[in-house]
């Protein structure tokens, strides 16, 4: 299905599966001017989406103050669960995203002030949120963005099983990675990457107020944070975290590189006593070392997973205490 230059549109209930390209497309029609608005997306199931090119489960550019909730992503063949080009104002959130074929979400091309709230990430091969990219000039919305994105808000999300990273902030601009739960990463815990150099390169992210668990054999090279080239490090922000470390006993915290600052205010191998700590409910409980441990984040965190509001100060992680 294709909606092109059409706004006030709401699809609900339906199943895109089995299609030869992208699930569904929604575009401004080539006209970065009038950009397509009010779109909402909710109760929608994507499955066994392409047939192996750069094929979305969902593929929106140009899309305006949009709203994409409580659907699920799955099998989409080489793209994205969600591509996003030149995209603003949006808000995803409560939707279950797993076992695709490369990445999760994607933000890139000048999109800027999106939500990434409350989802669920299982089983993703590399990136759950590419928070950026790299996108051909032509295509920017608008055209003379100076980030492949921008102010990206990504809060209270649980990842299970990350085969690349959780979040990679590709050439993305003051974007917040908070209170995230993070179970059995399976090679970094973050990425920051510079893909599109014609741009200014991305600087002054955060990665605070995260739950991870892990194991310390599975993070590539004991490198926790991979960093590219032509990008800018040393002004991002890691801290208020908990570091659990399941195979070992003695961990003493993460040992940056490549010009990341070191984590500050951060807990260091306690048990966040996770509720159910080998299934997918990740809540806390009264008494957790990750209750009330953590900072305010740039733009607020909102509710929690469960759209609970988090105490001052919030707890560690994608769920406050009940």
């Amino acid at each position: 299905m294709q909606i092109s230059d059409s706004s006030y549109v709401v699809i609900d209930g339906l199943i895109f599966q089995n299609t030869g390209v992208h699930g569904l497309n929604i575009d401004d029609g080539g006209d970065y001017d009038t950009p397509i608005e009010y779109i909402v997306i909710r109760n929608v199931h994507f499955r066994d989406i392409g047939s192996g090119g750069n094929n979305d489960c969902l593929k929106m550019s140009g899309v305006d103050n949009f709203y994409i909730s409580d659907s699920e992503f799955e099998e989409c063949n080489q793209g994205e669960a969600i591509d996003m080009v030149g995209c603003h104002n949006g808000f995803i959130t409560g939707n279950y995203v797993h076992d695709v074929v490369r990445n999760g979400i994607q933000t890139k091309g000048g999109s800027s002030n999106i939500t990434i709230h409350g989802n669920r990430f299982v089983d993703i091969p590399e990136r759950s949120i590419n928070a950026g990219g790299s996108t051909g000039s032509p295509y920017f919305r608008p055209i003379d963005a100076s980030y492949e994105a921008s102010h990206i808000q990504i809060v209270a999300n649980t990842f299970l099983r990350d085969g690349g990273t959780p979040v990679a902030f590709v050439g993305c601009d003051t974007c917040v990675f908070a209170n995230n739960t993070i179970i059995d990463p399976q090679n970094w815990i973050a990425r920051i990457l510079e893909e599109n150099t014609s741009l200014s390169a991305g600087h002054d992210g955060y990665f605070i107020n995260n739950i991870i668990v892990f194991n310390t054999a599975d993070i590539n090279g004991y490198t926790y944070v991979n960093v590219g080239p032509n990008t800018r490090p040393e002004t991002y922000t890691f801290g208020w975290n908990l570091f659990y470390a399941k195979d070992d006993d003695s961990f003493t915290g993460p040992t940056y590189r490549d010009g990341v600052p070191d984590e500050i205010n951060s807990i260091i191998q306690q048990d966040p006593q996770l509720t159910d700590a080998n299934g997918e409910d990740y809540t806390i409980s009264t008494g957790s070392p990750a209750q009330g441990a953590g900072t305010d984040a740039p733009r607020g965190v909102f509710g929690d997973y469960n759209q609970v509001s988090y105490e001052n100060p919030p707890s560690i992680g994608a769920f406050e205490v009940p």
